[in-house]
């Protein structure tokens, strides 16, 4: 079996829609794999599943992982590390964190959390969103400046305005909401036959999507896939005095932050969009269209990624707003790249 949704390849949301998806369906399946093909110039996709499905089997693997990630301790652990305000303890960017019994607490509430978790998926996702970093930090003469927002997945672009965060100021909100959806809403909203955003009040400039496109109202069936497919983009911790790295993300000083998805000929699996989107080949094909802005006949000639049908490299720049104690981030619509073989 094989469904056919509606997407825009232009938009980062879209990708991660179609990996999502195609990851709940293999978390909730155990034994099925998914393949996915981009159709025409990019308005529609085709996910496949190499085991027989109807779409109530669908329907029914959103469901269930929804209201799964809504009851994991997870998502509902909070404490009081900073002396004050709960906070959830696994949002991956907590600020605020002065005591060493502070640090404590919320290691020891994480692991717990981790611990607790018991399927291959949830421990992706969640380490893939990072964690508050207790080893970053600055040197400045005398002084040492914790810099906890290190350690965070650069995908994880909620803005921090009146103590936003992303556990609980989006993702639980969208799980307790999406959890009570019916077989039909949940269809409904795959198959793009409806845009609801009951978690964005179905306001035009929602944020429910989470900086994976403009503000917009967004389908919340849409944006549970597409915030788990945050799950193909690891955070790879790091002592140096910058931000950790995060996979398909990157910043070129003076010329901003991206991310760069691969785009496939034909079939493509979860495996290989893992490899791609994680290898030091897209993130250096990402670095050179950005430094040869301008030159409209730039292709990127790259063996490695050619020979993983990557036709294009979408490149995605970041939106920064210019608040400075708490900037606006989303990525902007997508240019694309060509991409061939070095040799050929």
């Amino acid at each position: 079996m094989s469904i056919t949704v509606p997407v825009d390849v232009h938009d980062a949301f879209s990708h991660l829609f179609l990996v999502g998806l195609a990851s709940i369906v293999e978390e909730e399946m155990p034994g099925t794999y998914c393949a996915l093909r981009w159709e025409g110039s990019g308005t529609s996709a085709t996910v496949m599943f190499s085991s027989p499905m109807e779409l109530d089997d669908v329907t029914a693997c959103v469901h269930s992982h929804v209201a799964k990630y809504n009851d994991l301790l997870a998502m509902r652990s909070d404490g009081e590390y900073d002396g004050g305000t709960p906070h959830a303890t696994m949002s991956p960017r907590l600020s605020n964190i002065v005591e060493p019994s502070g640090w404590r607490a919320l290691q020891h509430d994480r692991q717990t959390a981790i611990d607790a978790l018991d399927s291959m998926g949830e421990c992706r996702y969640f380490g893939a969103l990072g964690q508050p970093s207790y080893w970053s930090g600055r040197v400045s003469g005398s002084s040492h400046a914790l810099q906890a927002d290190y350690g965070a997945s650069r995908w994880e672009m909620v803005a921090r305005n009146r103590g936003q965060e992303f556990i609980s100021g989006r993702l639980r909100k969208l799980a307790q909401i999406a959890s009570d959806f019916s077989s039909e809403r949940i269809w409904a909203g795959i198959s793009g036959e409806v845009e609801t955003d009951e978690c964005g009040k179905n306001k035009s400039d929602s944020r429910t999507a989470t900086g994976l496109h403009a503000p917009s109202l967004t389908d919340n069936v849409r944006a549970w896939c597409a915030l788990i497919g945050v799950s193909a983009f690891p955070v790879i911790p790091s002592v140096s005095d910058s931000r950790d790295s995060t996979a398909a993300m990157f910043q070129i000083s003076r010329k901003g932050s991206y991310a760069v998805l691969p785009v496939f000929t034909g079939e493509w699996t979860l495996s290989r969009f893992r490899s791609v989107a994680r290898s030091a080949a897209l993130l250096q094909a990402g670095a050179s269209v950005v430094l040869a802005e301008g030159d409209s006949e730039f292709t990127v000639h790259d063996d490695w990624l050619a020979e993983r049908n990557v036709i294009a490299c979408a490149l995605f720049r970041q939106f920064v707003s210019d608040n400075k104690s708490a900037p606006e981030r989303w990525l902007e619509r997508g240019t694309f790249t060509p991409v061939r073989g070095a040799s050929r």
